[in-house]
């Protein structure tokens, strides 16, 4: 016995629909993504600025884009947004920490019209309503700017290194559809920049060699009057430690530069002399071509010099200088590393 069993087999088919997604314009300017390029630089950095999160150091705008970079049949709701690349996370004022301790590293991008605020990552949906499509634009006029901050009072420099923040890469990107660089309208690659810190300096100001009441007789006999020229720098320095060269120059100094002459009260500079000596007892020549140095000082601690300066007769003078006053000035030139 056979039976036959009827099957009904039903369904619904419906209208298919397909989600509209970005694809780059036929009519957009090419290359796509673009490149930013911010180039090695050197950005100096003052011992004594203060650490700031809201006051760069300095600053660099990329050159724009020059064209427009567009999309088509963008979805209403269509993901885009900014990311970051190959740095930590942003710290306090949406600034990213750098390999150089207190040094950070900011990232706007200007979308042709104004800055942003600098957050990374800041995505955001496409919003075209009523239509449920559109088109998405990245201005030929937008450019990125990076701006560098001193987050710390003091730096820890490497004085035997380059002190570079971040090694050449890219650093940030503009997307559409999802965050991925294979998605990316626009990418920011930065250079080497590399770090310089100026040290902070005071000085005792201008010195006074007082000789007091001097008689010929007191120099006759090749006899010399020896009194102290003590002074002192002090830096503050990003590198640890500071080294400090000393010379000095006289416009009156002698043709061989070995004393300066001095002027008594008649005007006359052919009888006295005053010759300068180091902290070592060395004669110092009066054009600045000896000098002397002091290394490895510790910041906010002084580099103390203990020269002479010796008065006596000028060599083949022939008569006593002139009763009254006598001068006699020369610069002390210090160069700080």
């Amino acid at each position: 016995m056979k039976y036959r069993v009827g099957l009904l087999f039903i369904g619904l088919l419906g209208a298919g629909f397909a989600q509209a997604s970005c694809v780059l314009s036929p009519k957009s300017g090419l290359p796509a993504p673009h490149n930013f390029e911010v180039p090695d630089m050197t950005v100096y950095v003052d011992a004594d600025q203060v650490a700031s999160t809201t006051t760069p150091v300095t600053h660099y705008d990329t050159a724009v884009q020059g064209y427009p970079i567009g999309y088509i049949t963008c979805a209403d709701g269509e993901a885009y947004g900014k990311s970051a690349m190959n740095l930590p996370p942003q710290g306090a004022g949406y600034i990213f920490p750098t390999n150089v301790p207190g040094i950070g590293l900011k990232i706007i991008w200007n979308n042709g019209q104004a800055f942003g605020t600098g957050q990374l990552p800041a995505p955001g949906n496409m919003s075209f309503a009523p239509s449920p499509t559109g088109s998405w634009v990245y201005d030929a006029a937008s450019l990125y700017r990076i701006e560098i901050y001193k987050t710390a009072e003091t730096l820890k420099l490497d004085p035997q290194g380059a002190n570079i923040i971040l090694p050449p890469n890219d650093y940030a990107y503009n997307w559409v559809i999802s965050d991925s660089i294979s998605n990316a309208a626009q990418i920011l690659h930065i250079g080497a920049i590399q770090i310089v810190s100026t040290p902070s300096c005071t000085f005792e100001g201008d010195k006074t060699v007082d000789f007091g009441t001097v008689t010929g007789n007191m120099l006759n006999a090749s006899a010399e009057i020896e009194k102290p020229l003590d002074f002192a720098i002090t830096c503050r320095t990003d590198y640890g430690t500071y080294s400090t060269t000393v010379s000095v120059t006289s416009d009156s100094a002698s043709t061989d530069s070995r004393y300066i002459k001095v002027q008594d009260s008649s005007g006359a500079t052919d009888a006295l002399a005053i010759r300068i000596k180091n902290s070592t007892g060395g004669d110092l020549l009066l054009d600045g071509s000896t000098s002397e140095t002091l290394s490895s000082t510790g910041s906010t601690l002084p580099a103390e010099f203990h020269w002479k300066a010796t008065l006596m007769s000028q060599p083949g003078a022939a008569q006593h200088p002139a009763e009254g006053e006598f001068t006699a000035h020369a610069e002390i030139l210090l160069q700080v590393k």
